[in-house]
């Protein structure tokens, strides 16, 4: 299952809101993956996911394979919404 996501995060995916990204997939079984153009990382790796220099506006196709991945890619992306409205604050 996949969804397109945008990155609103000032800064894109740095540090802070990556590695948040990466203990909120580390939480699941179902294999999560980010693709930026041709590029992709494992969701519970952070070198990988900053590997991919995404920045705000960015496009990011989030691929979630498992038993549950419709449900784990709805709270992914509100997870990805959430980490961009406490930048915001």
């Amino acid at each position: 299952m996949e969804r397109e996501i945008i990155i609103k995060n000032r800064s894109g995916l740095h540090a802070r809101p990556a590695a948040k990204l990466v203990a909120f997939a580390k939480d699941f079984a179902e294999k999560i993956t980010l693709s930026k153009g041709e590029r992709s990382a494992p969701a519970t790796s952070l070198l990988a996911i900053l590997g991919l220099g995404i920045s705000q506006g960015d496009r990011v196709q989030v691929t979630v394979e498992g038993d549950k991945a419709e449900q784990v890619l709805d709270r992914f992306a509100q997870f990805a919404e959430q980490l961009a409205q406490e930048e915001a604050n």
